[in-house]
This record gives structure tokens, sequence and C-alpha cells, in this order.
């Protein structure tokens, strides 16, 4: 009895099964190569092998679209607002939060370049001497603008012709200057012509000094020479014959010293009578009382000096007769009768 109720049970599952297999029973899964989660991986090979070649294929969605929105990061939100942006500053904002109003109108309406170019411009000129051009050239090589440098030394309150008798005052002091000299080196500072002779006409100058300074100079250096020499110095420097004669009378010149050593040269180095060194030494500038005091001194023989020109001459022109060369050493030589008569007896005519 109990195989026959295990019979009918199977029966009826048997049935119920051929009634309701065809509607609901699970298909398998077809085994594709991007089924599972291996196929997957492959796929997510693939496309970033695509992406680190650089080639992407069009007919896929970008892998970077696959985000959402929401995933993005905005723009709008990862850029800084308009009033979070820093304002760009020009010179007339520089001077925000400083107080101008204790400067004169002009620096207040001033660009900020200008009212610096100023106060250094005020700097300089309060604290050495320059040209109106002179300032503005200064200002330049220190790295102004030149419109701002000439607006600045166009408002500092500068007297230019002061500023030439300080400069020349200040040259003075550096060396010994001529007239002419300063002048060039005041219009060498771009002072203009009248600046530069308003400075040398009222600089602290003492002309007669400066003269004698010039002439010690000169004599420190090429003595000894000739009052003529030491005169000629002064011919090109403005000075005034007052000058020129303080400076000749108290420089460090000894003029009959200077004409002695001169005479003694002469006579040293060639036969002479007395009255043609008188000559030579006049011609090279020696005054009359310097020839006479180195005429004097110089320890000349002038019967020696006779005989040694005659001597001189007879080598020359042996057939010579008396009277010829006696001619010869009183008209040509200037030697005194006495003298010419000894050189003719001495060498035998």
């Amino acid at each position: 009895m109990r195989k026959i109720w295990i019979c009918i049970i199977l029966t009826l599952a048997l049935l119920l099964t051929a009634c309701t297999g065809g509607k609901n029973s699970p298909e398998k899964p077809t085994d594709t190569p991007n089924s599972g989660k291996f196929g997957q991986e492959s796929t997510q090979t693939a496309d970033s092998g695509q992406e680190a070649s650089g080639q992407t294929d069009p007919t896929k969605p970008n892998s970077n679209s696959s985000q959402t929105e929401s995933s993005k990061p905005s723009n709008e939100s990862s850029k800084p607002s308009e009033n979070s942006k820093p304002q760009e500053s020009d010179d007339d904002d520089d001077s925000q939060g400083e107080d101008l109003s204790g400067l004169p109108e002009f620096l207040q309406v001033a660009t900020a370049d200008q009212r610096a170019a100023y106060f250094r411009a005020f700097e300089l000129y309060t604290n050495g001497y320059y040209s109106y051009v002179g300032l503005i050239d200064r200002m330049e090589n220190e790295g102004y603008v030149y419109e701002d440098a000439v607006w600045a030394v166009d408002r500092i309150d500068a007297d230019w012709y002061v500023d030439a008798v300080g400069y020349a005052n200040y040259l003075l002091s550096q060396d010994n200057y001529t007239r002419g000299e300063l002048w060039s080196d005041l219009s060498y500072a771009y002072f203009t012509d009248d600046q530069c002779d308003y400075g040398v006409a009222n600089c602290s100058a003492d002309w007669s000094y400066e003269a004698l300074q010039m002439a010690n100079s000169y004599l420190y250096e090429y003595a000894p020479c000739a009052p003529y020499d030491l005169k000629m110095q002064f011919m090109d420097g403005g000075w005034t014959q007052d000058e020129i004669d303080y400076a000749m009378e108290n420089c460090i010149a000894d003029f009959d010293y200077y004409a002695l050593l001169r005479a003694q040269d002469i006579v040293g180095s060639m036969g002479i009578s007395e009255s043609t060194l008188q000559y030579a030494l006049s011609m090279e500038g020696y005054y009359n009382d310097q020839i006479d005091y180195a005429v004097q001194y110089c320890g000349a023989d002038w019967d020696y000096e006779a005989t040694e020109v005659a001597t001189d001459y007879v080598s020359d022109f042996p057939d010579c007769t008396h009277d010829e060369l006696y001619l010869v050493l009183v008209s040509n030589f200037g030697f005194s009768d006495y003298q010419a008569s000894q050189g003719c007896a001495n060498v035998g005519k």
C-alpha cells in the first residue's frame, strides 16, 4: 500500500512539471567573453589600453564621460569669485592708505613715481650743486623716467645761478683754476653761459692767489726758465694784468739764477762774445737786469772765447788774412777790438 502511494505521488509530480516547465524555468547563461567578473576586468583592460595609446573607439562613450554630473568638479565652485580676485593697482592707487594731506597740492595729485622723483630731486639738490640739465641727467642715471625727472626738477625751488657759484667754489677747493678753466668746467656740468659767467664772477676765488699757484706749478715742472716762458702761461686764462704781475713778482722763481745757468750752458757749448751772449739771453725772454747778472757772473774769459772762435774759423779758411779774420771776429761775432786782436794773434794771424 505504501508503494502504491509513492507511485501516485511521483506520477502527479511528473504531470505538474510537464504543464509548467516551458514558461518559468531559468535560462542557462550564455558563455560570452565579457560575462562575469573576469569579462568585466578584460573590458576595463581593453579600454585602458586604448586610453594609454591616445586612441578612443568612437562608438563607445569615453570612460571619463561615464561620470555623472554630480561627480564632476564644478567649474563655478572651483573659480574664485570676482570679489575674491586681487585688484590690479596703478600708480594713482598706490597712495591709498597714505595720508597726503600734509603735502603740497601738486604732490597730492601726482602719481607715486612723480612723488618719488620729486623727493629724490629735492634731496640731490639740497645736498649738492647741480645745473638744471645736470640734475635731470643724474635722475635718469638713477633709473627715473625722463618725464618724471623733468616733472620733479621743474617743481623744486631751485636757483641755478646760486648753484653755479656753489659748484665753482667746490671746484676751486679741489684744484687751481684759471677763469677760463673754471668757466669750461661749469659749462661741462651743463650750466648755461649766463650761469657760468655768474659763477666765475661771484665765486670765492682769489684770482691773484690762483695766478700765483699756477705760476709755481709751472716752475716746479719746467724751471729754470725765462720770465717770458712763464708769462705766456697766463695768456689764455682770462687773467688781468694786475694778477699776472702779482704772480710774476711773488712766485718761487729766481730769474737771475736761471739766466746765469743758461749763460753758463751757452758759454760751455761754443765760443761766444759777451754781446752775442747778451743777445741770445734777451731772445730767450730774460730781462736786462737778469742778463747783466748772468754775463757778469758766468765766468767767461772773453779773450779765450775770441781765440776759440778764431781757431774754428781758421780751420775752415786757413788762407784767410789777418784783416779778414779780424773783421769776422768784430762784425760777425761781436768781440771788442782788443779781444779780436788777441784772437788773431793767438792763431798766428
